[in-house]
């Protein structure tokens, strides 16, 4: 009886930790896709680092990621 409910708490957790990350990870996948539509890959200039570039050059958005860092 313990091994059928371990099995079933440990199904659960792989089921919870897959909902959470795949999204994640697909989301990390596509980052690197040099179209602006997600459905099409832009095979001539993928993989690319375009998208971080910008996000490294947008000053609000790394003014609001040092508000959110700085401790009191």
């Amino acid at each position: 009886m313990n091994y059928r409910r371990s099995y079933f708490i440990i199904s659960c957790l792989a089921f919870g930790f897959a909902f959470l990350y795949i999204p994640i990870l697909s989301m990390w996948c596509f980052s690197f896709n040099a179209s602006k539509l997600v459905t099409v890959w832009d095979s001539a200039n993928s993989p690319t680092l375009k998208w971080y570039y910008s996000l490294i050059h947008n000053d609000e958005i790394l003014d609001a990621a040092w508000i959110s860092l700085k401790s009191r």
